[in-house]
This record gives C-alpha cells, sequence and structure tokens, in this order.
C-alpha cells in the first residue's frame, strides 16, 4: 500500500499533455512522495482524507490543463460545441416527435400482416362498458389522425388503402357489440370515466366538497383545480380553465382549448379512451377486424395499449392475434427537451474522456515495449 498510492498517483501524470507532462511531472511526482511519506505515522483517517484531497485536484488540473493548453484548446471546446448541438438536436426531435412513443412499438406485425385490402377505419372511443361510438375523422386534421396515440397503426397499414375508407359507413352495432365482448372478456382495465362538465371545479384537499366559483373558498384553503370539458361533435374535446393571475391563483375568468386525439391531453383522467375499428380481408379474401384501446392506467403519464385480430364468422369473432404494453408519455412537456439533451450530451463526454483515457494508456504501453532508438555512430 504505502507504494500503490505513489505509483497510481505516478501513472496518472500520464494523462496530461506530453508538453505539460515533460516539463512538470517529475516535480509534482517529488512533491507527492515528500507530502505522502510526513503523513505514513498519521492515522488511516488522515491518509483516506490526504489521497482525496491530492486525486481530486489532480483530476481537476488535468481536465483543466486539457481544456486550456494552446494545442489541444481549439479541438476539445470545438468538440464539447459539436456534442451540445447534437445532443439539443436529438432532444429537440424525440421531445418534438416521438416522446410519448419511446416506450411504445409500432403495430405488431403479428396483428397488421394478414390484411390483404383495406375497406373501412372508424375511429372509435369506448364507454366504460367498452361500446365503441364513432368520432367523425372528417373534422380532425390528416396529422391528428395518422399520429393518433400511441399505435401509429394507420401509417404501418398506409400501402393497403386510400383516404376513401374513412367514408365508409360506421360499424355495424353487431359488429361493435362482438368488439365489446371480446374486450371485456379480457379483461382490459378500464378506470371510471370522469364525466363531462361545462366548468372548472375547485375541490377542496381531502374531501368531496367542489365549488364552481373560486370566489367561495377561503384564502387559507388548500385546493384542487378540476377542469371542465365538453365534448364535440368532431370528436374532439373542448376543455375549459380558469385564467390565473400574476399570483398563481386562478380568476373568475375562463380560456378554452380544443384537445384533439393525437394530444396525451385526450386520454388524461381517463376522459376518452380511444381507438380504432379496422374492417379489410386476408390474402384468401376472408374478413378481418383489427380493433385496438389506449386507456390510462390510473396515472397521468402511464398507460396501456391493446390490440386485437379478428377472424369474422358466423358465429362471431374469433381472435387470430393480439398484443398489448404499457407505455409512458411526459406530463410535464417543458422537461423532455432538456432532460433528453443532458441524456445525450453526457455520455458522449464520457466516452470522449474515455477515448483519452485509452489512448493514453496505449501510448504509455507502446512506449515502454519498444526498444530506444539507438545512435550508430
Amino acid at each position: 500500500m504505502k507504494r500503490l498510492i505513489p505509483n497510481f498517483y505516478a501513472w496518472l501524470l500520464r494523462l496530461y499533455p506530453a508538453a505539460f507532462r515533460e516539463r512538470f511531472s517529475v516535480e509534482m511526482q517529488y512533491v507527492f512522495d515528500q507530502a505522502w511519506f510526513k503523513i505514513q505515522p498519521a492515522g488511516w483517517l488522515v491518509i483516506v482524507r490526504f489521497c482525496f484531497r491530492e486525486y481530486r485536484g489532480l483530476l481537476k488540473s488535468i481536465l483543466n490543463i486539457r481544456f486550456t493548453m494552446t494545442k489541444f484548446m481549439v479541438n476539445s471546446r470545438l468538440l464539447v460545441l459539436i456534442f451540445a448541438v447534437v445532443s439539443m438536436v436529438i432532444g429537440a426531435v424525440l421531445s418534438r416527435s416521438y416522446w410519448g412513443y419511446m416506450f411504445a412499438p409500432v403495430s405488431a406485425d403479428a396483428v397488421t400482416s394478414a390484411f390483404q385490402e383495406i375497406h373501412s377505419i372508424h375511429l372509435v372511443r369506448y364507454d366504460a362498458d367498452y361500446q365503441a361510438s364513432v368520432i367523425p375523422i372528417s373534422g380532425l386534421s390528416a396529422t391528428s389522425v395518422a399520429d393518433f396515440p400511441p399505435t401509429r397503426v394507420l401509417p404501418v397499414l398506409s400501402n393497403r388503402f386510400d383516404s376513401s375508407v374513412f367514408e365508409s359507413a360506421s360499424p355495424a352495432s353487431e359488429l361493435i357489440n362482438q368488439i365489446a365482448d371480446a374486450m371485456r372478456e379480457a379483461e382490459i382495465p378500464l378506470n371510471n370515466i370522469r364525466g363531462f362538465s361545462p366548468q372548472p371545479l375547485y375541490c377542496l384537499a381531502r374531501t368531496d366538497t367542489c365549488f364552481e366559483d373560486v370566489a367561495l373558498l377561503q384564502p387559507d384553503q388548500h385546493y384542487s383545480v378540476i377542469y371542465g370539458y365538453e365534448l364535440q361533435a368532431d370528436g374532439t374535446i373542448r376543455t375549459i380553465m380558469p385564467v390565473w393571475n400574476n399570483d398563481s391563483i386562478p380568476s373568475a375568468e375562463t380560456t378554452t382549448a380544443s384537445i384533439t386525439p393525437n394530444e396525451g391531453w385526450f386520454y388524461f383522467g381517463q376522459l376518452m379512451p380511444a381507438g380504432f375499428v379496422i374492417q379489410g380481408t386476408d390474402r384468401n379474401g376472408l374478413p378481418l377486424v383489427l380493433a385496438n384501446i389506449a386507456t390510462s392506467t390510473g396515472g397521468n403519464d402511464h398507460y396501456a395499449y391493446h390490440e386485437f385480430l379478428f377472424d369474422v364468422g358466423s358465429d362471431g369473432l374469433h381472435t387470430r392475434a393480439a398484443v398489448n404494453y404499457q407505455f409512458d408519455v411526459s406530463g410535464i412537456d417543458g422537461i423532455t427537451f432538456p432532460i433528453i439533451s443532458l441524456a445525450v450530451f453526457l455520455p458522449l463526454c464520457f466516452l470522449w474522456l474515455a477515448v483519452i483515457v485509452i489512448r493514453t494508456v496505449l501510448m504509455s504501453i507502446i512506449k515502454t515495449v519498444s526498444p530506444p532508438n539507438r545512435v550508430v555512430e
């Protein structure tokens, strides 16, 4: 142990750039050895503090020199800048386009590959008994329909249908009942669907008491705000929320926003468990039905997705394939970008430092095993 600590210090000195190491390493090693010799009679606690202080200072000095020496400064700072830009671009793309799909794969091939032709596609919402009612797609943007979370099932099937399938007749009531029976048999958990109300409510903490007027609350009472919701004819949800003043206190005024099926808020609090009902045929001309449902599992950030492929027989639906998984989305959109960017940036920096260390070790090994150059007289 007496020689291990100084030897390790000597090895760390090799992480300095060559020019700095050749000029200062001998002196630094001498100073360390003298200090190490003086603390030997002290207890182990003093020795641990000494090692921590010296090694921390040495590593800090190595990084500082690596970033400030003229020969290495431009490359290092430029590389870190590139890492930062790349991380921010990746963070922006993921938080903008893919956050919420990161743990949710596209529809399984076992469910979608059987279709040869698509005859009709309907976006539906499900009630507490799995009964589906059609959401008119004509009022939604193409992006809303194509990006319906979380399945991205339509892009997978896009080469087998055209836009006319959205204008077809609604599914027969008999089919809707058969799908409900199949989902009920699969015991898909559904939370109690929150009722729609045209105004926000102000509910006292740990009670069932709610008020429609915030002025009825006492200044020292703790409460939560439940937004109001209205279901629109085109299948979107109109949300009514209070206007907050500068003290983060809701006022009597309200503001509204429209929520489409491609937004996470569409499913928060079990407002709208929804999915697609897709009818078509397989390569043998036999009728198929694909039904899926995305639903909250009890929290704002955790969801379940279930997908079924049915053969249609004279006696009802028969399951040919089924998939299900859990997926997560972020409830605080503003945090996703910096978190993802940082998650990309830090591994890049650590990887770069690891490359420096490995290169330094390899160069040290090469110098050790290589014979010295001899001058021939």
